[in-house]
């Protein structure tokens, strides 16, 4: 048996700050929270007006970093915004597993607080025909009293692991 789903959309004119390349999240109460990685630079932005403005806020990454993936998750009952990420250090020759919580509301004094993973020690970005190990995906969660999950991989940990907020 199949059932047939209808609905009749509302088109929103929203402006939306840039897409593709980048993520588009909504949270529980309508704000647009929206990322994009350009090098050693994410941007930021939300908007409260169902897209019609919008504020932005750089963050950089720690010096010689550049963005390889992201993931990013927004709870609005705790006011949070999560960013976990796979940065490449290219001087080194190794990836580093970042994540930024940012806490709500969004304006000039929100706090942004930076987590590095693992030792940092290990490049997972192979090709795909190799025996190396490899990470493929960041992935990164809220949990309900709005400590973080994300998983990450270093030397000790070839195979990606979990680590969870204290």
């Amino acid at each position: 048996f199949a059932s047939r789903l209808e609905f009749s959309p509302t088109i929103i004119p929203a402006r939306i700050p840039w897409l593709p390349g980048g993520a588009l999240r909504a949270d529980s109460q309508g704000n647009l929270h929206a990322i994009r990685a350009n090098g050693s630079t994410l941007t930021y932005s939300f908007s409260a007006d169902e897209g019609r403005t919008w504020g932005s806020q750089d963050i950089t990454l720690p010096p010689g970093n550049t963005v390889r993936l992201f993931d990013m998750k927004t709870n609005a009952a705790i006011g949070i915004t999560a960013v976990a990420l796979l940065a490449n250090d290219s001087a080194a020759g190794v990836d580093r597993n970042l994540v930024y919580k940012v806490n709500h509301p969004f304006g000039p004094d929100q706090s942004i607080t930076r987590y590095e993973l693992g030792k940092g020690d290990i490049a997972f970005w192979g090709n795909f025909v190799t025996t190396a190990p490899r990470f493929d995906f960041a992935s990164v969660a809220i949990l309900p009293d709005g400590k973080l999950v994300t998983s990450f991989g270093d030397s000790e940990h070839p195979r990606p692991a979990i680590a969870v907020e204290r």
